[in-house]
């Protein structure tokens, strides 16, 4: 299965928010501050991974650390969950080398420092720095 590499990280990440209505999942690293709100060096912002047009989904309660590929071409057991032609298939690599698949329209990945919020219920939010997409 080719594919193409378009993200990596080692910090946590887990399943934030999905809606059904408007086909949305949110996967969120959450920064980490101090108790007086100051962000810790190593986490000092959320990493927000956003996927629209989700068709289909497998994902565990949390990642240890994450690799986001888009594979090149739709394995034959995904078709059926294909919504559109051009949907692509994003696969989710642990650091324990789990892999788990979404297929979806379009991905973007971004940096803020939301503490309850997310694009889900504000879509008018703006992140404070794109680092993929969105595609």
């Amino acid at each position: 299965m080719s594919s193409r590499l378009v993200f990596s990280s080692q910090r946590r990440f887990r399943p934030e928010a999905y809606t059904v209505s408007h086909a949305m999942l949110i996967i969120r690293s959450p920064f980490s501050a101090e108790e007086d709100g100051t962000p810790l060096p190593e986490a000092p912002q959320n990493i927000d991974i956003e996927l629209i047009g989700v068709s289909y989904m497998e994902l565990p309660s949390y990642f240890l650390g994450i690799s986001i590929s888009i594979v090149v071409d739709l394995p034959d057991k995904y078709l059926a969950f294909q919504s559109h032609r051009n949907d692509k298939l994003y696969r989710f690599t642990s650091l324990d080398g789990k892999e788990f698949h979404v297929i979806a329209a379009g991905m973007q990945i971004g940096l803020n420092t939301w503490i309850s919020e997310n694009r889900i219920w504000n879509f008018g939010l703006e992140h404070d720095q794109l680092i993929f997409g969105p595609e």
